[in-house]
Order: structure tokens, then sequence, then C-alpha cells
């Protein structure tokens, strides 16, 4: 644990709510996101990565090609969920978390359970999905 007051305060939406469940879940998913990055960047630096992993040219270079764009795009991935992640706990510590960043009510558990670094509801997820994007006021 990282020493984070898992609680949202008393608010107009009614009794503080224990979200210990979501700020392990969330550091758990942290933790696995930080492993995979070291894995990806001790790929990257892998010495028959780094010398053309043997072949010559043709079939294989397309594939190592082929190969390096999709770890390239794991790794955005990975940088993005873990930023997702890294939110979701600040709002936590700042006592917001379970609450709609667009339009203050509170995230329906059912859905944090589901997507534990959600910040918005699905009303205002659905919004953004339209296109109808607003700024996120973290």
């Amino acid at each position: 644990m990282t020493g984070l007051t898992a609680t949202k305060p008393e608010s107009r939406n009614g009794p503080s709510t224990d979200f210990t469940q979501f700020q392990q879940s969330l550091e758990k998913e942290n933790e696995r996101l930080e492993k995979r990055l070291k894995d990806y960047d001790r790929t990257l630096k892998a010495p028959d990565r780094r010398n053309g992993g043997g072949g010559k040219g043709g079939h294989d270079a397309d594939c190592g090609a082929k190969s390096d764009h999709l770890l390239e795009q794991e790794i955005r991935i990975a940088k993005a969920a873990l930023a997702t992640v890294g939110l979701a706990l600040d709002r936590i510590k700042k006592g917001i978390y379970g609450i709609c960043q667009e339009c203050g009510d509170p995230i329906p558990k059912a859905r944090l359970i589901a997507l534990p670094s959600a910040c918005w509801c699905v009303e205002c997820q659905t919004t953004r999905e339209n296109g109808e994007k607003s700024v996120l006021l973290v």
C-alpha cells in the first residue's frame, strides 16, 4: 500500500464510501504495468534484437520491423494505461475517486468494479465517445 486514504469524504451524495478494494486493485495493476514496461525495455535492449536477430534481409527483416512496430505499440498502450491508473490513484488521494470528473455525480459501483480507473459515469463516457468531449477536471 502507498499510504493513501481510500475513502471518499462526506459529500452531497451521502456518507463516505470505502474505496480500499479499488485502491488495492489499482495498485496491483500499477505494479503489473510497471513490470510489463520493464520487460519491454529488457526486450528492446536484448543483444539478439540489437544485432538484427541474426537474420539477413528479406523475410526476417520484414518480421523484425513488424515485431518492432508491435512492441512499440504495446509500450504506448502500457504507458497510457499506467498514466490512467496513476490518475485514479491520485483521485483516491484527493478524495474525489468515484465521482464523475465531467458532471460531478457518483460513478456507479458496478462501473468501478468493471473499470476501477473510470473517471466518468457511463452517461458522460458515452457522450465523450460520441465526440462531444469537454475538459477533464482533474
